[in-house]
């Protein structure tokens, strides 16, 4: 009767140990990222698409796609624990790049979409929400930041207009923020600011090299046009879009992101 149990259990582990070696093997480690990004106007036509190859009737000449939780410049870690009681590991933050850029007559033109998640022990397939604000949320932080900018002496100024604070913890059951910059690219005719007004992250396959997944949110792009304005308007010119797409991203860090040619050190740092 021993003997059979001991089979039994010896026959069992063997079963499982080829199942993990099967299921092992089976794992396709992707050579290189990929992702598209579609973005569709309250009219449901389409105004934008970007992918790791084309931007509109732009062909890409270098994109990364990278997930990973150390994209903060090493300088900034450094300025920052050396200003307050905390550690590098700490700053550490789990998030998705997906980075497409050009040069255009001397003009490094960009696109940038970010995912920043809950720190975890794990990377896990599954749906996570985006965090999710009213517009007339946005619009009266938006209103704030003008008036503080207003405020300040224009002689200190860097030139650049400031961009509206939207990095907020994530909540429980809001897992991910949102930020998307483009620079140069034409299917949007001006500059805003970008804010999330929710939507879902779904990562369909995790491996400790690649993730694969599709999102589908909704931003709200606010115009930086105001900064230039001495009064803040009683109607923003607003517009919202359907942001829809799917990505392959391999694991990365700051490091990859400072290949690029467009400069990401002050984006990583509003990340955070």
């Amino acid at each position: 009767m021993k003997k059979i149990v001991i089979l039994f259990i010896f026959g069992f582990m063997v079963v499982v140990s080829c199942d993990r070696l099967k299921n092992a093997d089976n794992v396709i480690i992707p050579a290189n990222h990929s992702f598209s990004i579609e973005f569709i106007d309250e009219n449901g036509s389409r105004v934008e698409h970007f992918s790791h190859t084309s931007a509109g009737e732009y062909e890409i000449e270098n994109s990364v796609g990278l997930f990973g939780d150390d994209f903060i410049p090493p300088e900034i870690v450094e300025m920052i624990t050396s200003q307050i009681p905390i550690t590098p590991e700490q700053l550490k933050r789990d998030q998705i790049y997906l980075h497409a850029e050009k040069e255009v007559d001397g003009e490094i033109f960009h696109v940038t979409l970010n995912f920043r998640f809950q720190n975890q022990d794990e990377w896990r397939t599954g749906t996570q929400d985006v965090m999710q604000y009213s517009e007339e949320f946005w619009i009266e932080r938006f209103r704030n930041s003008w008036e503080r900018f207003r405020s300040e002496d224009p002689s200190g100024s860097t030139g650049l207009y400031p961009v509206p604070v939207s990095n907020f913890s994530p909540l429980p059951s809001q897992n991910v923020s949102v930020n998307y910059l483009q620079s140069g690219f034409d299917g949007i005719s001006k500059p805003y600011f970008f804010h999330s007004l929710g939507g879902a992250v779904e990562l369909e396959k995790v491996h400790d090299q690649f993730l694969q997944g599709l999102f589908n949110i909704e931003l709200l792009g606010l115009p930086n046009e105001v900064y230039q304005m001495d009064e803040f308007p009683e109607e923003l010119d607003t517009v919202k879009y359907s942001v829809a797409g799917h990505f392959t991203v391999l694991y990365g860090d700051y490091e990859d992101l400072a290949e690029l040619r467009a400069n990401l050190d002050g984006i990583t740092f509003f990340f955070f």
